[in-house]
């Protein structure tokens, strides 16, 4: 029996028109425009945690209840300002939901998925924490232990947050390398593992 399979694919910051630019030079997303539909979803505020946020969870911000990258409450000193993690998500996102009827997922570098204490039913879950935690979190995490080249794969690395310098440097080919290399490796050691646990979901 074939599986029909859904594929979702998601890039930051790049609207229609600037995507349209970019296709050019992609030509696999380019036949994927070109055979598939497209869906833009249009989300206010316009920023990554709350888009991402209601791409998985199928609700608005008002809803998932995250406006941004930091939560501002009251505090007896006036105003306190702290980074938004997964705690602030108030509705359950698809691999959540997905658990609820017992499918297990793999979720990789996803925003506002640290920590994922604040998950539902997480022991259905596979879980590498997104770009905006304070530190990678692995979970569970004695599945990774013997896995160090997925580890190392998805670490931080110094070329990604040091991306200016390779701009003022002229060195943007051996940055788009670097990144070319990285996310293949990436994707690789996510595919290995989603087939070895025989999961249900991938957000990657």
């Amino acid at each position: 029996m074939n599986r029909r399979c859904v594929v979702f694919i998601g890039l930051d910051g790049v609207g229609l028109d600037a995507m349209k630019i970019f296709l050019k030079y992609m030509p696999y997303l380019k036949r994927i425009v070109r055979e598939y539909p497209i869906v833009y979803v249009d989300t206010v505020p316009p920023y990554t945690p709350p888009i991402w946020t209601s791409m998985v969870t199928g609700v608005n911000p008002g809803k998932h209840s995250v406006m941004g990258f930091t939560r501002v409450s009251r505090s007896s000193n006036g105003f306190r300002v702290r980074v938004a993690n997964a705690c602030d998500v108030k509705y359950p996102r698809i691999w959540e939901t997905l658990a609820f009827y017992g499918m297990k997922s793999l979720v990789i570098n996803y925003p506002l998925t640290y920590p994922v204490e604040a998950m539902y039913l997480r022991d259905k879950v596979v879980l590498i924490s997104g770009w905006d935690s304070p530190s990678i979190q692995f979970y569970p995490k004695e599945l990774f232990i013997n896995r160090l080249r997925t580890v190392i794969a998805f670490r931080f690395m110094e070329y990604e947050y040091r991306w200016k310098e390779y701009l003022v440097k002229n060195r943007v080919s051996e940055y788009l390398d670097k990144l070319a290399r990285n996310t293949m490796l990436r994707l690789e050691e996510a595919l290995n593992l989603f087939k070895k646990l025989k999961l249900t979901s991938l957000q990657f």
